[in-house]
């Protein structure tokens, strides 16, 4: 893997970039909550079908988790990729609802015409939920090796460590579970929860972009940072992919708790 002269960021860009992923981790459980919902007008609230978006949410994690881990060492603006993938984040879940709907027509034509039986029929759901979730779970798996590129070369220096921008995603994990499931839900009703999470994954690109554009320490040398931005990217990598990471972006328990609380939230 060839490696291009990183962006060298100063400890304070970094802390706004924690920051971001502060929200990026709160965004990411919204969305997890909000299609494990509209999935459940599909396929119906059970355990299967949960279940069913909980593997494929997960599976789109470690796939953009092992792509980012293994191309963007490659990158030189880390930072400002981070910025892109936030913005198409957003984007994308704007649409979201329409694949569903989409997927809605498609699972009630097959059922007359296709008896699977039960694993089938849930091989099919699963299908259909990967389709649409494949993407923007990808984006949100790629977020930590890409922005572990932005760190490379800054040794121990406090507030500037893959720890420190993991436990900022877990955190906004638990605050996102908690504020779709118990708030945003409830009060405001999916359509604009949507909205809500959208425009804040395209405010936290925004912001990334600005961080990304302030004057910033010379750039590190290109021969001295192979090994240690190899090593950090998969470092963020396994993170993010194996069980333990799961939480940095998903947290089954909570999620489900989430959705039995927002059972009876209308959409409007």
């Amino acid at each position: 893997m060839s490696l291009v002269s990183s962006k060298s960021y100063s400890p304070s860009s970094l802390r706004l970039v924690a920051v971001c992923f502060l929200f990026s981790g709160a965004t990411g459980l919204i969305y997890e909550v909000l299609w494990a919902r509209l999935l459940g007008l599909v396929f119906g609230v059970t355990t299967v079908a949960i279940g069913l978006v909980l593997a494929a949410f997960m599976g789109g994690l470690a796939l953009g988790s092992a792509i980012a881990a293994r191309f963007a060492a490659r990158n030189a603006r880390p930072v400002r990729a981070y910025a892109l993938i936030e913005v198409a984040i957003g984007i994308y879940a704007l649409a979201v609802p329409l694949l569903f709907g989409l997927i809605d027509r498609v699972y009630a034509a097959t059922w007359p015409h296709f008896h699977q039986g039960f694993y089938g029929f849930a091989f099919a759901r699963f299908a259909l939920a990967a389709i649409v979730l494949l993407i923007p779970t990808a984006l949100m798996g790629a977020t930590l090796p890409v922005l572990a590129g932005a760190l490379a070369g800054r040794g121990k220096q406090p507030g500037t460590s893959i720890t420190t921008l993991y436990a900022c995603n877990l955190a906004g994990a638990i605050t996102g579970t908690i504020a779709a499931g118990f708030f945003l839900l409830p009060y405001f009703g999916v359509r604009a929860t949507i909205w809500i999470a959208a425009a804040t994954n395209v405010l936290i690109g925004v912001a990334a972009f600005l961080i990304d554009r302030k004057p910033q320490i010379a750039n590190l040398p290109r021969n001295n940072l192979l090994a240690r931005k190899q090593s950090q990217l998969w470092q963020a990598s396994l993170q993010t992919a194996r069980p333990s990471g799961w939480p940095a972006r998903s947290s089954p328990a909570l999620s489900r708790s989430a959705c039995k609380s927002c059972g009876r939230a209308s959409w409007r």
